[in-house]
């Protein structure tokens, strides 16, 4: 989708801009550490170092999509998360 139809849904209310919030980021990243470090924990099975890694890469891919201002759907009417677009940096 282009930006120009992008910025169309926002100015009709179909999308929302949410600003980029430093706070939330910082938490990602720090649950991402905490993450990766209790992957490095040898008394841990493999199948929970594994769930630590993956929830860490999974954190730290979350703070890399929220480091952006984005464009959020304002439909989702159930408990799925809302769709997100990044918009470029100017």
């Amino acid at each position: 989708m282009s930006l120009t139809a992008l910025d169309n849904l926002a100015r009709i209310g179909q999308l929302k801009i949410e600003p980029r919030n430093d706070a939330e980021i910082s938490r990602m990243l720090a649950m991402a550490r905490t993450r990766l470090a209790d992957a490095d924990l040898a008394s841990l099975s493999l199948e929970g170092r594994f769930t630590s890694a993956y929830n860490a890469a999974h954190a730290a891919a979350l703070a890399a999509l929220r480091w952006r201002p984005s464009l959020l759907d304002r439909q989702v009417s159930d408990n799925r998360p809302p769709l997100r677009f990044n918009l470029p940096q100017p």
